[in-house]
């Protein structure tokens, strides 16, 4: 009996020990995820900042060969110019027809060489950017802590699950992450609860405040006016609340917003890259040009009248695109945020147009481009 019980207590233990390990390589796991998608991040985002640069000092040495009154010497050496940008390309990115075409075209001729080859160069930096980062993430903790994912294996649409790749978990982790507010919730004052109850209402929560999954950046938002209701309380004049509550809920928000911060930070720029991505390639890249257009417009705009009309077109989108829902959050908050000057603008316009409440991307579309016809008459 003595030995049964000695067996068992082991085994117990070591079951224990086991649960413990998994425990800290899950936390190292997503440690390790948030990590690299950091590095990453910061690597694309400066890989899209020097295409760019690329892009404007190509366009500059183009201007100069195209324009009748530069000189054969001008000429000469735009051309020289030219050549070491496309040697300086080649040694950063390859000898892609895509690097060299960006030159080649354009002294050709082509009016769209430059943004069409940068725009490829951009697309197969992001692919092999996607593919490092599955490969430097992949392994066993991949597949064992990954979210699971529907896949049809078979033509008679039998699915399983398979974990998810490091780049879709990476995501998914920013468009789902889980908070448990009960103990919040509990805690709360009825000012409190009543920021809850909205942010509850109008992202579509679940009745159980232990299982609420929303877009980090919805989550963000919450905690910040949250806290800041909080302190507003704290330090009324009539004394909001008794010193231990406030200490109680600041230390429980201060706790559930840190795992949720360092997700947003460490994610954020490989984030915002992914999201320009699926911006230029997606169904939404329409809107995408078409915003960019009247950005265009608006920097080259050389009288005040051409820039409100600018800003009243850029209004309108900006406003329809709020009201459509059928835009996933990331995709809206991307495209509403793509040029911020301009954006700030906008604030200061009284609109001119009764926004319908639900309208329709195609009618975006058609509002957007019918502007647009308009200022280029």
């Amino acid at each position: 009996m003595a030995i049964g019980n000695f067996v068992a207590a082991a085994l117990l233990s070591a079951a224990i020990s086991a649960a413990i390990k998994l425990t800290d390589e899950w936390i190292n796991h997503t440690k390790h995820l948030n990590d690299s998608a950091q590095s990453f991040g910061t690597q694309m985002k400066s890989t899209e900042k020097d295409l760019d640069s690329y892009a404007e000092k190509i366009a500059a040495q183009k201007a100069i060969i195209e324009d009748n009154k530069s000189s054969i010497q001008d000429v000469t050496q735009a051309r020289t110019t030219l050549h070491e940008l496309q040697k300086q390309m080649i040694e950063t990115y390859g000898n892609e027809k895509e690097t060299i075409n960006a030159i080649t075209d354009a002294i050709d001729g082509e009016s769209d060489a430059i943004d069409r080859n940068i725009a490829k160069l951009k697309e197969r930096q992001y692919q092999n950017s996607i593919e490092d980062f599955n490969k430097e993430n992949g392994g066993w903790m991949q597949r064992l802590f990954a979210p699971m994912k529907d896949q049809k294996i078979q033509d008679d649409g039998t699915v399983v699950l398979v974990p998810m790749t490091a780049f879709e978990e990476f995501q998914y982790n920013m468009e789902n992450s889980k908070v448990n507010m009960t103990d919040l919730l509990n805690l709360s004052t009825p000012e409190l609860k009543a920021i809850y109850d909205k942010y509850a209402s109008e992202h579509g929560w679940s009745n159980d405040p232990s299982q609420i999954t929303d877009h980090v950046d919805v989550l963000m938002d919450f905690f910040d006016e949250y806290t800041s209701t909080l302190e507003m309380l704290h330090n009324s004049v009539d004394g909001g609340m008794a010193e231990s509550q406030y200490e109680s809920i600041k230390k429980e928000t201060s706790r559930l917003r840190g795992p949720v911060r360092e997700t947003s930070e460490k994610n954020r720029d490989l984030y915002d890259q992914t999201m320009l991505h699926e911006l230029r390639t997606g169904m939404y890249s329409e809107t995408y040009k078409l915003l960019g257009d009247l950005y265009t417009k608006y920097t080259k705009a050389e009288t005040e009248e051409v820039k409100n009309e600018v800003i009243e077109a850029y209004s309108n989108a900006i406003e329809n695109i709020k009201n459509d829902e059928s835009i996933e959050y990331g995709l809206k908050e991307a495209l509403l945020n793509l040029y911020p000057d301009l954006v700030a603008e906008t604030s200061k316009w009284s609109f001119k147009v009764s926004f319908e409440p639900d309208v329709n991307f195609s009618e975006l579309k058609t509002k957007v481009a019918a502007a647009l016809g308009a200022l280029a008459r």
